[in-house]
């Protein structure tokens, strides 16, 4: 096996020199796994930190770089306890930051107001009216539909609603108010500015998924 100049062997450290983490960059490897940036539970962070005061707070834990001292013929095996230290605060502090950035997440995504959006009879249910609420969530978007005069869905059929747009039609759930109604709620898992346009139809069953074209109810974000 050869050997380096100065007697190392190649990729190994020479005899007696520590290893730290953070000017090997093990932290930046750490954060770009996907597993860091995982949902993680509320109180890891403290929980972390706890670890690392209370390993930090034990006798005879080492406060400087100060190599300890070996006796003849025994190799170093370990990292300097302050270097740990600083490797296990920085981990923390990366959890920290998981966490505090999932919260940020989660406030810009619900931080937005719902938007109410009246919805109007057509020819075929020029007695029913309605109102959605439209609200941005995590999951997706949540219609909220009260509706009134409009009739429960007679057997074989049920009413669908759809929103749509100049990219087409897309179905966000069915309903059929046979025990009366207590608010309908639907989802949309498409971006409501391309798709402005919210609609009941009336559906008969084993018709397909496609849209009848029978729209009792309609109303749209865009006025």
């Amino acid at each position: 096996m050869t050997h380096d100049g100065d007697g190392a062997q190649p990729g190994r450290l020479p005899e007696g020199a520590d290893f730290d983490p953070l000017e090997a960059g093990g932290i930046a490897a750490i954060l770009r796994r996907e597993a860091v940036w995982a949902a993680v539970p509320p109180d890891l962070a403290n929980r972390i930190l706890a670890d690392v005061g209370a390993a930090a707070a034990q006798p005879g834990a080492r406060t400087s770089d100060q190599p300890t001292p070996m006796r003849r013929g025994q190799a170093r095996r370990s990292v300097p306890a302050l270097r740990r230290h600083r490797f296990a605060l920085a981990a923390a502090a990366a959890a920290v930051v998981g966490v505090g950035g999932a919260l940020a997440v989660t406030v810009a995504q619900t931080d937005a107001p719902p938007t109410e959006v009246a919805l109007v009879g057509t020819d075929l249910a020029q007695q029913s009216r309605g109102e959605a609420r439209v609200e941005d969530t995590p999951s997706g978007v949540k219609i909220s539909i009260d509706v009134s005069g409009l009739p429960p869905a007679a057997a074989g059929t049920y009413y669908e609603g759809w929103v749509s747009g100049d990219r087409g039609s897309v179905a966000i759930g069915t309903f059929h108010l046979r025990e009366g109604s207590d608010g309908v709620v639907l989802w949309s898992g498409v971006d409501m500015r391309a798709y402005p346009t919210i609609k009941v139809t009336l559906q008969q069953e084993g018709r397909g998924p496609a849209s009848s074209g029978q729209v009792l109810l309609a109303g749209s974000l865009a006025g």
